[in-house]
């Protein structure tokens, strides 16, 4: 399961996912992988952001489930 550290945060999520950083807002943007073929990459909708603020904030958008393990960890599963 690939992870990605986020200001001390070790977040799991799922191969066919992928995060993008966000410098501006200091945030991370999931979303889901679908395929690849001839015509390129597909892609779903925005998953899930992530920010910092004084803390980590998830703002789930769609059919994500946020899993704590520990004050430090996280695991995102879509919901299904």
């Amino acid at each position: 399961m690939p992870q990605i550290t986020f200001h001390g945060y070790t977040i799991y999520y799922q191969d066919h996912m992928l995060p993008f950083f966000d410098q501006k807002r200091d945030a991370i943007l999931f979303i889901k992988y679908l395929t690849e073929n001839a015509g390129g990459k597909a892609y779903d909708d925005a998953q899930l952001v992530v920010e910092y603020n004084d803390g980590i904030v998830f703002t789930p958008i769609w059919n994500i489930k946020i899993k704590q393990t520990n004050d430090k960890e996280f695991i995102l599963e879509f919901k299904g």
